[in-house]
């Protein structure tokens, strides 16, 4: 089951967000994907924000190897899939981490983050 529209989210715990909308996280369990105007995040469903709209997340993908590619200014990098920032949104273009690197392009050259 998905949750969808939720107006206005905001928990019972000691954990608060405001967002405009969540809904479960298609591939993880007890992960809402929430969005505050243009700005996605990730929370717990208890209500816990986990990766916040202060980083200005326009894009959250699917998890692979537990981290997931987010884009913010037009600009990739990765977080873990507890929230956690791995590598900072500062390159052109990622490639999804295998064997614990992920290939990176920053100013038309490519290289490895680990």
């Amino acid at each position: 089951d998905t949750m969808v529209g939720v107006i206005h989210f905001r928990s019972d715990s000691l954990y608060t967000f405001d967002g405009d909308t969540a809904w479960q996280h298609p591939q993880l369990e007890n992960r809402l994907l929430t969005r505050k105007g243009p700005f996605l995040g990730l929370a717990v469903v208890e209500g816990r924000l986990l990766a916040n709209y202060n980083r200005k997340f326009t894009w959250i993908g699917k998890p692979e190897n537990g981290f997931m590619e987010v884009i913010s200014r037009k600009k990739h990098g990765f977080i873990y899939t507890n929230g956690y920032l791995l590598i900072a949104t500062q390159y052109d273009s990622v490639r999804p981490f295998a064997y614990g690197h992920a290939a990176v392009m920053i100013k038309g050259k490519w290289g490895y983050v680990d």
